[in-house]
């Protein structure tokens, strides 16, 4: 392969361009006609500023293609004085019309795949900080050369990753063999990284190799090229190859620090249990037609219908308020006419307005609605006693669940929870508390299923797998409890974060 310098170009900038193994460059070209994305220029200065943050001597970008996120960085570094100006190291196989810029902006090319880059100059030295938008292509779908490459990769780092996975994934690991202790990385990445299967390990290893994982979803494709969504994925305060090692070598990722209020937490004893083993989940009521059975306090009046014939209910996300919901709320959203009650007329010595309702709903066939044809009689729903949590699985951020003070029913919009082990009943207070600790919030997001419009999906059964620090290894005393209950009921959720983050660093230590 001829050099990109040119003849006639000065010799001093040609040594700036270094070579791996010579790759196969018909391989190449079918890769980069698939896989290639041109990074917009806002989303590429947003990584630029993420990683000259930490003022970083030396940062990689390890396949850059036409360019735009080194000339982001070069951008930023205009500003900066001649002693702060880092060393850029940029990687690609095939040659790029940016390439003269690059070298006269005394940045080192380096010629060929990045996936066999063991130059000493990487693995000695290191780099402070990543930059990246990988190529997204399915391995299945790359040459059988560079599937080789790919394989290879993963045996040398005892990473196991299913056939279906994606070509991003090993520019993600393999950057990380070149990071130094402290660095920083921020990588451009498709959905597929927060939700897919064959993401989980690699999600996890990330997650437990940086004191600080930051992610952003962005609501809309950015590539022409691609109509996957699309990730952004920063991270911060690298705990250096060996932590990488010892994940791979079967330790969890709670066998590492996390980021909590600021200040580095060694968590490597917290028992983690899932949410199923103490509490079971399902759905709500089902009542097969929303506009006739649910009513709210306003309807019922103009209708004659007495609270005789119906059940306080909650069936809406923003029924609920806050973790705790207490007789006082539940009023407050009565006050606001919310349609709170279900039309239950569970006496069978109908009054008349009753009657002439059940007749209004068979006139408008709400008999024939699927569930509704299934019971006898139709207008009699099938009741499950009040729970002793609510919860909402479609949300904007986090997962709600509501401690059931005031006995209502709900509907299947939510879901309904219950002890399932006795030894865990009368723990309410210290279960919220857990759920809102460092490594709860961070094992949720890995569970979550994303729609178009940024809301976030959580099923039952994945609500029960989520992995949270055991509540009976959490000492609460009378005063915190009450101290803990106002600050749910005043939706303080840093504060509560805070103090759980430290009785769950007290107890590991003990």
């Amino acid at each position: 392969m001829g050099s990109v310098c040119g003849s006639g170009r000065n010799p001093m900038v040609m040594t700036r361009v270094q070579y791996t193994e010579k790759p196969n460059l018909e391989d190449w070209q079918l890769v980069a006609k698939f896989c290639r994305h041109l990074t917009p220029e806002g989303l590429a200065d947003t990584l630029a500023k993420y990683v000259l943050a930490a003022n970083p001597k030396r940062i990689l970008d390890p396949c850059y293609g036409e360019g735009a996120l080194i000339r982001s960085v070069l951008k930023r570094l205009k500003r900066y004085p001649k002693k702060r100006q880092p060393e850029i190291i940029a990687c690609d196989v095939l040659d790029g019309e940016c390439d003269k810029e690059l070298l006269i902006n005394k940045v080192t090319i380096v010629r060929g795949d990045f996936l066999r880059w063991k130059d000493s100059m990487g693995q000695e030295k290191g780099v402070d900080a990543v930059i990246c938008n990988p190529p997204y292509i399915g391995n299945r779908n790359l040459p059988l050369r560079v599937r080789g490459v790919v394989k290879k990769l993963s045996e040398d780092n005892k990473i196991k990753l299913p056939g279906n996975s994606n070509y991003w994934i090993f520019f993600l690991l393999h950057s990380l063999v070149h990071l130094r202790k402290g660095g920083r990385i921020a990588f451009i990445l498709p959905t597929s990284w927060k939700y897919a299967d064959y993401a989980k390990e690699i999600r996890n290893l990330i997650r437990a190799s940086f004191e600080k994982v930051e992610e952003e979803s962005l609501p809309e494709p950015v590539f022409e090229t691609s109509r996957e969504g699309t990730e952004l994925l920063f991270a911060s305060g690298f705990f250096g190859n060996e932590v990488c090692k010892n994940f791979i070598n079967g330790f969890s990722p709670s066998n590492r620090d996390v980021v909590c209020s600021g200040q580095s937490l060694r968590l490597s004893r917290a028992k983690l249990i899932s949410l199923g083993e103490v509490i079971r989940i399902n759905i709500g009521i089902v009542c097969g037609g929303v506009k006739f059975f649910l009513l709210n306090k306003s309807k019922m009046k103009d209708l004659g219908i007495g609270h005789k014939y119906v059940l306080p209910v909650v069936s809406n996300t923003k029924h609920l308020k806050a973790p705790i919901l207490d007789r006082k709320q539940f009023e407050d959203l009565d006050e606001n006419d919310e349609r709170l009650w279900l039309f239950y007329p569970r006496d069978k010595s109908f009054s008349k307005v009753v009657r002439n309702y059940i007749e209004e709903g068979e006139r408008l066939r709400f008999n024939e609605a699927l569930w509704c044809r299934r019971r006898e009689p139709w207008y009699l729903t099938q009741i499950k006693p009040p729970s002793n949590f609510i919860l909402s699985g479609m949300v904007r951020e986090y997962p709600l669940i509501c401690v059931n003070e005031s006995k209502v029913f709900a509907t299947n919009t939510l879901y309904i929870g219950n002890w399932k082990n006795e030894k865990y009943e009368g723990m309410e207070i210290v279960l919220l508390a857990v759920l809102f600790s460092d490594l709860a919030r961070k094992s949720v997001m890995e569970l979550a299923r994303k729609y178009p419009d940024g809301l976030l999906k959580f099923e039952p059964c994945d609500l029960m797998a989520w992995k949270i620090p055991d509540p009976r290894e959490i000492s609460l005393n009378g005063l915190q409890k009450k101290e803990m209950k106002r600050l749910f009921k005043q939706n303080k959720f840093e504060e509560i974060n805070k103090i759980i983050n430290k009785l769950i660093c007290n107890t590991d230590s003990q």
